[in-house]
């Protein structure tokens, strides 16, 4: 897929600091559960992002498009390519 996360999730109501770290993430892969309960975003993004900002965007998502419905919405961050695994 590999889209930014601001052109894959447009208009989402984020803290403008918490839009400005995401901007530059990659998406790679969304996936939904078979029972349409659950929704994962796959990001890649050179620099580490806040754990606070990843539950601001998680809730954006929950609210802008599933209209606060009891979706649970995650997104997990992978290691930026080329990176060293430890």
């Amino acid at each position: 897929m590999k889209e930014s996360f601001s052109n894959v999730f447009v208009n989402l109501d984020m803290d403008l600091t918490d839009r400005e770290l995401m901007k530059n993430a990659e998406v790679i892969k969304i996936s939904v559960s078979a029972d349409r309960s659950s929704l994962t975003v796959y990001l890649r993004n050179k620099e580490e992002i806040p754990r606070s900002t990843i539950r601001s965007a998680e809730k954006a998502i929950r609210e802008k498009i599933f209209d606060n419905k009891s979706i649970q919405i995650e997104i997990l961050m992978l290691a930026a390519e080329g990176g060293s695994s430890v």
